[in-house]
């Protein structure tokens, strides 16, 4: 079946696939949801779902150059649309103001991210998502969430502006193990990502095998929380990302055997922290202007520094250093 050039107004889904079985194209669709009160605000989004594919079949998508405004999730694919494309959205939502807590804790963060609603989330397996663009407008919304192995999230621009009152940011790229569903982001490749604005960062959460590489990430005015947070993974491979302008450029934790290897840091908070990371090798690095520290590792078994450079780091007052460990 082919969906394409169609136009859908104030809709609450605007097209589903239930128990259908073959291919299934959409293309080039203009699809609005409807507008309501959401947070106790007027004129919100309210619709559910641009797109959604929740079949018990085996079945493949392309679902490419689509303009999907005003749903809570823009697209949703259940974990048997198996080796999907989602190419050149443009997904965006309304600007609300949500009342949320910063989540200090680990708990508290995977809470906070886990109750977002993002645009593009992606349960199935073997998909791409490359070349989208998401507008964050709100913290109540994210922007990809992935819970099945082996999906690429590929050149992607996420843009999100602050809000005055607002000390919450929007999510961004989230791969994550879902344990209800007995779904795990094994293996996700994130790579060549713009993340222009105050958001989340990428947080790869309790999976193995994540690369992150090739992702710009431009806090502006250092309202990011996060470039990349690796949460309880194993053999991550962090490279070649450009992270400023965040609070915590690069943090691990609870990890084994994950690698971050040249990566350009420049003007964030800190630069490379973890805790209670084994076998963490850390190397080629360039970091710079990072105000409180440059790197601090906290570790309970082997780690390995190797050719870093660290300059013009530690400049807060009360605490200024290059390297803690």
């Amino acid at each position: 079946v082919d969906l394409i050039a169609n136009r859908l107004d104030n809709f609450l889904i605007g097209i589903m696939s239930h128990d259908y079985q073959g291919g299934l194209s959409i293309t080039g669709n203009a699809i609005t949801g409807i507008t309501g009160t959401f947070l106790g605000q007027a004129n919100s989004s309210t619709g559910q779902y641009g797109i959604r594919i929740d079949t018990d079949h085996t079945l493949a998508c392309h679902i490419k150059d689509n303009r999907i405004r005003h749903f809570w999730v823009g697209i949703s694919l259940r974990h048997q649309a198996v080796g999907s494309l989602i190419a050149g959205n443009r997904i965006s939502r309304s600007a609300v103001i949500t009342q949320d807590k910063f989540p200090g804790t680990v708990a508290e963060m995977r809470s906070y991210l886990d109750t977002r609603l993002y645009a593009i989330e992606v349960e199935a397996a073997y998909c791409e998502v490359r070349g989208n663009q998401i507008d964050l407008l709100s913290a109540a919304w994210g922007g990809i969430r992935v819970s099945g192995e082996h999906v690429t999230i590929d050149g992607n621009i996420l843009g999100a502006i602050a809000q005055a009152n607002q000390l919450t940011v929007p999510a961004a790229i989230y791969c994550q193990a879902d344990a209800e569903k007995g779904l795990s982001a094994d293996h996700a490749v994130v790579r060549d990502n713009s993340l222009l604005g105050p958001q989340f960062g990428i947080v790869v959460s309790r999976i193995s095998g994540p690369a992150v590489s090739g992702n710009h990430l431009d806090g502006s005015g250092g309202g990011g929380w996060y470039g990349v947070r690796v949460d309880d993974c194993t053999d991550s491979r962090i490279e070649n990302n450009d992270l400023r302008e965040v609070f915590f450029a690069v943090h691990l934790s609870d990890g084994e055997r994950n690698r971050v290897a040249d990566n350009s840091i420049d003007q964030a908070g800190t630069g490379i922290t973890c805790t209670q990371e084994a076998d963490l090798q850390i190397s080629g690095n360039t970091l710079q202007s990072c105000v409180v520290l440059g790197m601090a590792l906290f570790v309970r078994g082997a780690v390995a520094l190797l050719e870093n450079r660290v300059l013009n780091c530690g400049q807060f007052p009360l605490l200024s250093a290059g390297i803690v460990v």
